[in-house]
């Protein structure tokens, strides 16, 4: 269990947002927490069930993400409602996600001897581990309460209420009402990282417990094989999460989607496999060529759009060439990320043909019915198809660049498009994921 990471996944949760405006988003600190149980979810059952709900509060909260870039396009209505939809599903998911969590602390401390989490903490007589998991629950609910307070003043600004004679207009009082619930969000944030951040850091510094844990973890995974089929798993995870990367969403005339974080997930991809025994220099290679391209693309375009205009580009030579130099740095990244991708999938056909993925994708019915898998020739069809549908959507998400400017509303498709195949490879994924966990763990 990574310490340090759960650490940094704390922080991210724990900052005060505004509606759907998190500074912080609590999605990527809920990948941590995922990133960090990757391990023991393997030898606790609570830990499994946290990992999982962990992968469902990520979504639950990019979806958050997402919302904040329609605010402009909405009214205040509307983002009451969206804010409440998504506090009331952050509870209702969160209190079991921290149930799991400290349940397989529990699990993790039965099983293997350790006593720090139940150590009180500071003055208080109760273990430790029952004082951080109730005030985990109540920092929970405040936060998703005072989020969602200021939003309810919208329904008093309705112009067919304000015109009701004696009814007072709350709306005037949403500044301080914004005030007032954000402060009070951070002072039970920051009282909820001073008891947990402590208690975490006490159960770290057990050595002995440390050391069972990871010798338990060696004797059920490591001595057995399995840790290949982990490794198999954590990179079909992301590479279905890569795919958030390549959305468009556009901003005066700028696509703020980081998308060189794809390549590099790619990158940190062709590591990991190539720890299983296949060889992947050359997807290596051309992912570390392929992010260094992204990055330069990227930044090239936020300077552009800084320092130049599109209707300057006929005006001025410093613009035109800025743009010109722009316009074949995108063109070698859309080149490199297609032979990126094109790697990617005949390196998965060898996955499906030759490693832990064979006989559960086997071409026999009566193996697909008995293992629940697909055959080795529909995956590759699939993966086919994702491919296709990879190199459309970035070539309009790369695109973008030129054709946005012309046709403002164009992003939306190219939005809808990149959704499409995102969702299509997600389940793709998903499906080898579940292939190899199925059969081997």
């Amino acid at each position: 269990m990574n310490i340090a990471l759960l650490a940094f996944a704390f922080v991210f949760i724990f900052n005060p947002a505004i509606n759907v405006i998190d500074p912080l988003p609590d999605f990527i600190g809920w990948i941590f927490i995922f990133s960090s149980l990757k391990r023991v979810r393997y030898i606790s059952v609570q830990m499994e069930s946290a990992a999982n709900s962990a992968t469902k509060m990520a979504w639950l909260n990019f979806a958050g993400f997402i919302c904040f870039f329609l605010t402009p396009h909405i009214d205040g209505t509307m983002i009451l409602t969206i804010t409440f939809a998504l506090n009331t599903m952050k509870l209702v998911w969160g209190i079991p996600a921290f149930k799991y969590f400290f349940d397989g602390l529990s699990e993790l401390s039965s099983l293997y001897d350790g006593k720090s989490i139940y150590k009180p903490l500071g003055r208080s007589k109760n273990e430790g581990i029952h004082t951080v998991e109730r005030f985990t629950y109540v920092f929970l609910a405040a936060s998703c309460v005072l989020n969602t307070l200021p939003e309810f003043t919208e329904l008093s600004g309705q112009s067919s209420l304000i015109m009701s004679e004696g009814h007072r207009n709350w709306l005037s009082f949403k500044p301080m009402f914004y005030v007032v619930c954000i402060t009070a969000s951070l002072i039970f944030g920051i009282v909820w990282l001073s008891l947990i951040l402590p208690f975490m850091k006490r159960f770290g510094s057990e050595k002995e417990f440390a050391a069972r844990i990871a010798d338990g973890y060696k004797l059920k995974i490591v001595d057995t094989g399995k840790h290949r089929a982990i490794t198999l798993i954590s990179a079909f995870f992301l590479a279905s999460i890569a795919g958030l990367f390549i959305l468009c969403v556009m901003l005066d005339d700028m696509n703020i989607v980081p998308r060189f974080i794809m390549p590099v997930m790619m990158l940190v991809i062709s590591l990991m496999v190539g720890k299983t025994g296949y060889k992947t220099r050359l997807f290596t290679v051309v992912s570390a060529l392929t992010s260094l391209a992204s990055v330069i693309a990227y930044f090239m375009r936020w300077a552009f759009v800084i320092n130049f205009s599109y209707d300057s580009v006929t005006r001025s030579f410093a613009a035109y060439d800025f743009y010109i130099a722009t316009f074949y740095v995108l063109l070698a990244e859309l080149v490199l990320l297609i032979i990126q991708h094109v790697i990617w999938t005949r390196l998965i056909f060898k996955i499906a043909e030759q490693d832990a993925v064979r006989e559960s994708l086997a071409v026999n019915a009566d193996t697909v019915a008995s293992h629940n898998a697909f055959d080795i020739k529909k995956n590759k069809q699939r993966a086919c198809v994702s491919l296709s549908l990879f190199i459309v959507a970035c070539t309009l998400n790369v695109s973008s660049f030129i054709i946005c400017h012309e046709f403002p509303e164009s992003w939306i498709a190219v939005l809808i498009l990149s959704l499409v195949w995102f969702a299509y490879a997600y389940n793709f994924y998903s499906g080898l994921r579940d292939t190899v966990e199925h059969k081997y763990l």
